[in-house]
């Protein structure tokens, strides 16, 4: 039966055929193109968005002033230091001095001190010892009034200056006879070692001073001194 089989026509291709297959690019190519066209693309999204931005010509020009500006004031403040620390120089030297002419003064004080130590030591003690001792007193009738002056020193302590006030309480009789006691205006004191207290109170007309009760508190009232001197 085989022998017996139709024969199909055979095809020969020529070489010189015009009809080829098309170019196409390889894979690998295609690939690496879209690769670097999508990079670049998202460097330049990169750049616009998020990268730095160029300034204007007018921002430059801002940019440029508020330089100058910022180096002008640092000029301004650098002078300002300057003479603020000549200042300061100025100012310690001028303490120095101060504290020279402090040590010198008190070195020309400290015989002063000492004579006052001296002339404390040769007036009469207070008989009372108190701690503010009334070493002498004077009362003379004046003018219609009473003057006084009282010695005041500071014998607790001679460090400490002494604050309080001197009250006067003056004991007399009028011309009639009648005897009165008149408690005088007290007098504020302050002192280091010692004090000179004096002046004048007007007395009642006619009435003549005996006796003179001296009384010396300190800011709470509390009594630091007291002596009785016979008015003249």
């Amino acid at each position: 039966m085989a022998l017996f089989k139709k024969s199909q026509p055979v095809l020969f291709q020529s070489s010189y055929d015009s009809r080829r297959r098309g170019f196409r690019l390889p894979r690998w190519l295609i690939l690496l193109l879209l690769g670097i066209i999508m990079g670049a693309s998202g460097l330049l999204f990169l750049q616009k968005n998020y990268g730095a931005q160029r300034l204007t010509v007018v921002e430059s020009q801002a940019l440029t002033n508020e330089l100058q500006v910022t180096k002008q004031s640092q000029q301004q403040l650098q002078g300002n230091l300057e003479q603020t620390s000549q200042a300061l120089d100025d100012s310690q030297r001028s303490v120095q001095q101060l504290e020279q002419s402090l040590a010198q003064e008190r070195q020309a004080l400290e015989p002063l001190r000492e004579d006052i130590r001296l002339f404390l030591e040769a007036m009469p003690a207070d008989p009372r010892s108190s701690p503010v001792g009334v070493r002498a007193g004077r009362f003379l009738r004046q003018d219609q009034g009473l003057y006084y002056h009282v010695l005041l020193t500071n014998d607790s302590n001679l460090d400490t200056p002494f604050s309080g006030k001197l009250t006067l309480s003056v004991a007399g009789v009028y011309p009639s006879g009648r005897s009165e006691t008149l408690v005088l205006e007290p007098v504020d004191v302050s002192f280091g070692q010692y004090e000179h207290v004096h002046g004048l109170s007007p007395l009642p007309d006619g009435f003549r001073p005996g006796r003179v009760t001296i009384q010396v508190s300190d800011t709470e009232g509390k009594a630091q001194g007291m002596r009785i001197i016979n008015a003249r």
